[in-house]
Formats: structure tokens, C-alpha cells, sequence
């Protein structure tokens, strides 16, 4: 694993590419060397990725980067993770390309949006939206499962410009969490929405409906059958099969110099009915100000 990996993207005035092609350590390679360093604990420039934004001084692109200068003045930047959870040290190579260009899609969404001049809060919101899409990720469609085998879903959002912030917890019936959590942010004055009552806010807001089949993945799946045999449960019925793995988030700096950072997640294998972890919560899954945007997992 020695090539870089392309999770950020950005523009500066003095360089074409200031924050593309970062060193950024994936969940893979921090896996492989905790292993080799004899560590039990996940390497965190994973479980946190942050943005400083550093408007008034030079920027320094981090080891690998592509920039034309040592350091450059950030026009815009957005980083993304998928997730620093439970990953196979043995998994492909075919498998690592399809996790790393899951991740490239998103960030290429994202960096969009602020290419045109659209604010940091729609790009977290893009790019998030891109990994919800992909059964790859624990996440809108690749979620894991409950302990009775369904999927409930937190996501967060939070824009470091107006502080404004909002989140869902326990949401069953949308295909993008992270959006709903956006219409809590943007359309009421609350920052929290959970269960029943979340899904009932988004089919005020016409959200389009999707079944809990929509979020089945096979190892999920296999993972849940996994705990309950653990916990002396019966073995669940089989629906689909499809695969898995992996929080997401994103973190991005517009050219207003403005921050945001996004979050979503489906939570813990097995988790009990009802649980809400710290995906949704302010303060928790992710934060942003005037300085920092954070997205962890």
C-alpha cells in the first residue's frame, strides 16, 4: 500500500492541486501497520479527519502532495473518510481499488460544488450523499444491521459559518440520512431527530420512501447472525445479498473561507433496537466552526 490515496481535493492560487493527492493513511493501511508496530488500537488519523482553515498564512501541503511550491493559499479544499471500523488485514487489492474509487467519486462530487462557488455546507452534504449511495460503506445503503436485523441509520451535519447544526437518529425509511439531518439543520429549530418521529419528518418533506431491503449487505447480514448466535438467538431468515464496511464523513473549506463537516453512519453490528451512537450528535460525530470542521468514526 504505498500509493497515495486520493481522499482530499482542493485548489490554491499558486498551485494547481494544493490538497489533492495527500498521504492520507486509509482504515486499510492504518489496520496493516498497527499490526506491524504491535498496537491493539486503531491509528486515529482515521477515526478523525480534520480541516484547519489557516486563511492568513501559507498552507503546507502534507507528505506526497502534488503542488507546484512548497506551500500554497487555499481556495478550497473538502476531505472525506469512509470509516476506520472492523477491516479484513487480507482483503484485495480488486476490493481496496473499489473502496478508494468510492471515495474518489465523493470527493470529486464535493469538490464540485465548491469549484462553482458553492458553499462548504453542500459540498459535506454531496459528497456524504455519494458514500450513502455505495453498499460499500456502513452507511445509508450498505448500513449494518440491529440485533433483530433491521437497519436504523444516524447521520449529522453542521456548518461552521452560522454554527447551525442538525442530525437524525434510529431513521429507517431514507436513502440519504445525511440530507434529512440537512432539512433538520435548515427547516426547524431543533438539532436532533430521532426514531419514528425523524422518519415521519421526512415524509413531510417528501423524501423519497425506500424499504429496509434497500440497505441489506451480505456481510452485514452474516455479521448480525454472527452476534445473535453469540447472544444464544435464533439464526435469522435470509432476504439478499450484497457487502459492506465503514462510517462516513466528510469535512470542507469553501471559497469563503466557511467549514462544515458531515457524518453518517448505520451504527454498530448487533446493536440494540433504539441505540444511538455518536454519528447524530453534535459535539460528538462531527464539529465546526470558524477554525475546524471534524468528522469522526
Amino acid at each position: 500500500m504505498d500509493s497515495p490515496r486520493v481522499f482530499c481535493a482542493g485548489m490554491g492560487r499558486r498551485a494547481r492541486i494544493c490538497a489533492g493527492n495527500w498521504r492520507v493513511l486509509t482504515a486499510l493501511e492504518c489496520h496493516a501497520r498497527s499490526a506491524s508496530w504491535r498496537t491493539p488500537i486503531p491509528v486515529l488519523c482515521v477515526a478523525v479527519m480534520m480541516l484547519a482553515a489557516g486563511l492568513s498564512s501559507p498552507v503546507h501541503a502534507a507528505e506526497g502532495a502534488d503542488v507546484a511550491n512548497d506551500s500554497c493559499e487555499i481556495q478550497w479544499v473538502i476531505a472525506v473518510h469512509g470509516g476506520a471500523g472492523n477491516i479484513a488485514r487480507d482483503i484485495s487489492e480488486q476490493r481496496q481499488a473499489a473502496y478508494h474509487a468510492a471515495l474518489a467519486r465523493a470527493v470529486a462530487a464535493g469538490g464540485e460544488v465548491l469549484a462553482e462557488g458553492g458553499r462548504a455546507v453542500d459540498a459535506v452534504e454531496e459528497a456524504v450523499r455519494m458514500l450513502e449511495d455505495e453498499p460499500l460503506f456502513n452507511a445509508g445503503r450498505g448500513a449494518i444491521m440491529n440485533i433483530e436485523g433491521e437497519h436504523e441509520l444516524d447521520a449529522s451535519i453542521m456548518c461552521g459559518h452560522t454554527l447551525n447544526a442538525g442530525g437524525v437518529a434510529g431513521i429507517r425509511s431514507v436513502a440519504n440520512p445525511v440530507s434529512v439531518a440537512r432539512a433538520v439543520m435548515d427547516d426547524t429549530r431543533h438539532v436532533l431527530l430521532g426514531g419514528p418521529g425523524a422518519d415521519q419528518f421526512a415524509a413531510e418533506r417528501q423524501f423519497d420512501s425506500v424499504s429496509q431491503q434497500y440497505f441489506f449487505t451480505e456481510r452485514r447480514f452474516e455479521a448480525v447472525q454472527d452476534r445473535r448466535e453469540q447472544d444464544g438467538l435464533a439464526p435469522l431468515e435470509h432476504p439478499l445479498e450484497k457487502h459492506s464496511e465503514g462510517t462516513v464523513g466528510a469535512v470542507a473549506l469553501d471559497q469563503d473561507g466557511h467549514l462544515a463537516a458531515a457524518t453518517s453512519t448505520g451504527g454498530l453490528t448487533g446493536k440494540k433496537v433504539g441505540r444511538i451512537g455518536d454519528s447524530p450528535i453534535t459535539g460528538a460525530g462531527n464539529y465546526a466552526d470558524a477554525t475546524v470542521a471534524v468528522s469522526g468514526t
